[in-house]
């Protein structure tokens, strides 16, 4: 299921909350169900507040989480079931707007395209990312980068490199992945494909911190079913093919990136 079919889901869920009959004050008898509409309203708040951080869309992520709650419910109070209707037509109209985002090109930046932009010492590959950029100021795509790339980035040992690129960094907006709010078997499966494509013969428990960041890099990017994921690293690169068509994902350079959006 891809992104926009993701959100999709969680409209007609919405739809399904929003204009039931145990909110039409019209139809509402006492033994109209309301508890259960409401957990219902309250686990597809959650389940929207999730996936919109998974697929890093952090402000409308931080608009659904501005929903309201109800302290203590007294349905059939009519005050509270006009609370949880006027709630539930913001949270529909804010999964309208990630939708027609959501059919954006979604590209991830590795970490190594980071620093080497920070670094401006490849001046066709800065000229490359540059262009990555100011396509996602436009809103030609949408641009992330995974939530391991700060811990990578803060393992250089060159400290005045290390800040320069954070401060970068901070400009692009994360996929938030927690382990709080995935299906963890799902994530593991995914992780171990990752593995034993990246790094097959490896054992993960003997691994280096680099190799060990790669595969959570690609298996955040996979995750969150974005588009394309450009890099200059090697491990990437060399298994791209067996990547792309395994993972359901395209392994693409800075230059090669910059050739899709100019496709768009």
């Amino acid at each position: 299921m891809d992104r926009s079919e993701l959100i999709k889901r969680l409209i007609d869920e919405g739809s399904e909350i929003v204009y039931s009959d145990d909110l039409e004050p019209t139809k509402i008898t006492l033994s109209s169900d309301l508890g259960k509409l409401y957990n219902n309203y309250l686990k597809w708040r959650q389940d929207g507040l999730t996936l919109l951080n998974l697929l890093g869309l952090i402000d409308l992520a931080n608009a659904f989480n501005s929903l309201d709650t109800l302290n203590s419910p007294h349905f059939p109070n009519t005050k509270d079931r006009i609370k949880v209707f006027v709630n539930g037509l913001r949270g529909l109209q804010i999964l309208f707007i990630a939708e027609l985002r959501a059919s954006l090109l979604a590209v991830t930046l590795d970490t190594n395209c980071v620093i080497e932009y920070a670094d401006r010492k490849d001046v066709e590959n800065f000229e490359c990312i540059e262009t990555i950029i100011l396509s996602s100021a436009t809103n030609r795509i949408s641009l992330r980068v995974t939530n391991a790339a700060k811990v990578d980035i803060a393992q250089d040992k060159k400290s005045k490199r290390m800040e320069r690129t954070l401060r970068f960094l901070a400009r692009i907006p994360e996929i938030r992945v927690a382990d709080q709010s995935i299906n963890q078997k799902d994530y593991n499966s995914v992780e171990e494909r990752v593995k034993s494509i990246l790094f097959p013969r490896s054992d993960f428990n003997n691994m280096s911190p680099n190799k060990k960041m790669d595969i959570e890099h690609l298996t955040v990017h996979c995750w969150a079913k974005r588009d394309l994921f450009v890099t200059s690293d090697s491990d990437f690169l060399k298994k791209r093919t067996e990547i792309n068509s395994n993972l359901d994902t395209d392994i693409v350079t800075t230059e090669e990136c910059v050739e899709e959006i100019l496709a768009l």
